[in-house]
């Protein structure tokens, strides 16, 4: 079955990818914050009109939203079981992905950007939440609690993890490299 993207026009197609590309290039390349980053960067950038960029996407998160699924859809097969009962995996699987690495890197003290990692997660947590329900019938917590907790937590654990991965790297260089 094809994705959404493929079934779109190519010049549709073209025009979604220059401006993902811009907006990943500037977070990454020119190290700039998300919550700095303007339409008018991403569109100049992309070499796309301000105008063709609110017909295709509503504001920069949209266009944000839109990189990460095309990067999940391409490259993450868990199925939504795994997702619910393998969370360390798939943060895993996530983290070590080389584009969202980048990116992740480049934005883990942006608050404006981790505010909108924890509501994606969320997002994602409500959309597992029916196969969550088929999984436990007889809760006796709110659906809505365990959402937001496993989000939450999945979240902090990915900044926190993602921060002392990179310590523990400097330090593994900086140990080879004094040798």
């Amino acid at each position: 079955m094809k994705s959404n993207e493929e079934q779109l026009d190519l010049r549709i197609r073209r025009t979604h990818k220059f401006l993902w590309e811009s907006l990943f290039e500037l977070m990454t390349q020119s190290k700039q914050k998300y919550s700095s980053i303007t339409i008018n960067q991403i569109c100049d950038r992309a070499m796309v009109h301000r105008t063709t960029f609110y017909k295709h996407f509503e504001d920069k998160n949209a266009l944000l939203v839109f990189g990460f699924k095309q990067y999940l859809e391409g490259n993450f097969t868990t199925t939504l079981l795994d997702r619910l009962t393998k969370p360390f995996q798939v943060m895993e699987q996530f983290l070590h992905h080389k584009e969202i690495g980048k990116i992740l890197e480049s934005q883990m003290d942006d608050e404006q950007f981790i505010s909108f990692m924890h509501y994606q997660t969320r997002e994602m947590k409500k959309q597992e939440n029916q196969e969550l329900n088929r999984l436990c019938k007889n809760h006796t917590v709110p659906i809505e609690l365990i959402i937001e907790f496993h989000s939450g937590v999945i979240t902090t654990l990915s900044a926190w993890w993602y921060k002392i991965e990179k310590v523990f790297q400097q330090k593994k260089w900086i140990d080879t490299s004094v040798k």
